[in-house]
C-alpha cells in the first residue's frame, strides 16, 4: 500500500539531503526511504562498487530509464508500511511525477538550495573526493535536472548553507502543516 504523504527532497551532491532527511524523519516519527541507498544496494547486488559515484550515477540513470516503476516501488519499500514517508534523493522529474501519480498519495517536494562552493567542500570532505572529480560528477546526466528543473517543482525551497538543526525546524513545521491539511481534507 502506498503512503498517504511523501515529503521528497532534492538537491545537488553535498547539499545536505541525507543528514536532513534522517533528522526530519526522526523528529516526525515517519518512515524514510532513499533513492541513493537503493542504488547502492543494486550496485552491491551486481558486484559493483557501491562507493564509486560514477558507478552509482550510471546505475541510477539506468534504473530511471529501464524500469522507473520498480525503482520507485523498491525504494519506497525501505519505509515499510509507514503512512508518511521522507524520501531522500529525487534527482529526476520523472521520479517526482511517478511519486505524484501514486494512488492516494500526496507528495511535497523540498528542494535544498546550497551554494556550489559549500556543496563541493562537503563532498570533498565527506567522500574524500579530489576537486577535479567534482565537475565530472556534477556534469553527469543524473545531476542535470537539479540546478534548474527540479527547483521549479518544489513546494518549498530551503537554504542548505544553514545548519541541519535550523533546516530541520523549518521542514518539520512545513511537514506538520501539510499533514494537518491532508488530514482535514480527508475528514
Amino acid at each position: 500500500m502506498a503512503p498517504t504523504l511523501i515529503l521528497a527532497f532534492s538537491g545537488g551532491i553535498g547539499s545536505g539531503k541525507s543528514d536532513l532527511t534522517i533528522e526530519v524523519a526522526r523528529r516526525l516519527g515517519w518512515g524514510r526511504a532513499s533513492f541513493g541507498a537503493h542504488v547502492k544496494k543494486v550496485a552491491r547486488d551486481n558486484h559493483r562498487d557501491p562507493e564509486d559515484r560514477a558507478v552509482l550515477q550510471s546505475l541510477g540513470q539506468a534504473l530511471v530509464v529501464t524500469n522507473l516503476d520498480a525503482f520507485v516501488r523498491e525504494t519506497l519499500a525501505q519505509a515499510g508500511d509507514a503512512q508518511s514517508v521522507v524520501v531522500d534523493g529525487v534527482r529526476h522529474v520523472e521520479v517526482l511525477m511517478k511519486l505524484r501519480a501514486l494512488q492516494g498519495t500526496q507528495v511535497r517536494l523540498v528542494h535544498i538550495d546550497t551554494p556550489s562552493d559549500i556543496r563541493h567542500e562537503r563532498h570533498m570532505k565527506r567522500d574524500n573526493v579530489e576537486r577535479r572529480l567534482i565537475a565530472r560528477y556534477e556534469s553527469d546526466i543524473t545531476e542535470a535536472q537539479l540546478p534548474r528543473i527540479l527547483p521549479q517543482y518544489a513546494d518549498k525551497t530551503i537554504n542548505g548553507s544553514l545548519p541541519t538543526s535550523i533546516l530541520a525546524d523549518e521542514v518539520e513545521t512545513f511537514a506538520r502543516a501539510v499533514h494537518r491539511t491532508i488530514v482535514a481534507e480527508a475528514a
